[in-house]
């Protein structure tokens, strides 16, 4: 009996040596993903749009939203011309691997735009992650095959990245130019 709980336990052993803890470096989730005060993996960009009215803002970054989410998870749940709000649900696939096996993999997402005029605040938060293998808030990933996780913060961070890319080009150029 002795013997074979000794064998169970080298046999289990170096598996724990696979899995993967997540830890803050530079104010980012595993080096990669930015978090706030209280834990927690939020984008926020201020960006000046010179010279744009707040209506005008308004507009491109609603259209920027309608035409980048083409089937929103929930639509638009703020759409406040008069405030500058807006904001939706939303989710994006990403493809992490496994030992070189790929995992079609869900993020889900808040995205808050307020504007004012000549500038713009943009908040990308409560993310959440569905795949094979976990689930859960994307701050709570952990103790997973080393390397999964942070190929997902890292497709993650690339994908969010982009997305506010987009959304500035599309603040700044004129409407009349779709």
């Amino acid at each position: 009996m002795k013997n074979q709980l000794l064998y169970l336990l080298l046999l289990i052993l170096p598996l724990s040596s696979l899995a993967q803890k997540t830890f803050v470096q530079d104010g980012k989730l595993n080096g990669v993903l930015p978090i706030n005060e209280s834990g927690r993996v939020v984008y926020q960009i201020i960006e000046p749009v010179e010279g744009v009215s707040k209506e005008e803002i308004f507009k491109r970054a609603r259209k920027w939203l309608i035409d980048t989410y083409t089937s929103p998870k929930n639509g638009l749940q703020l759409n406040d011309p008069g405030t500058g709000e807006l904001s939706s649900k939303e989710t994006f696939s990403i493809n992490p691997s496994i030992m070189g096996i790929a995992v079609p993999t869900q993020v889900s997402h808040s995205i808050t735009i307020d504007v004012k005029d000549g500038k713009y605040r943009v908040l990308v938060s409560n993310f959440y992650v569905v795949a094979n293998t976990i689930q859960g808030p994307i701050e709570a990933l952990k103790n997973t095959t080393k390397g999964f996780v942070t190929s997902i913060f890292k497709l993650t961070d690339s994908h969010v990245m982009e997305l506010l890319t987009s959304l500035n080009k599309a603040t700044h150029t004129d409407t009349a130019d779709f």
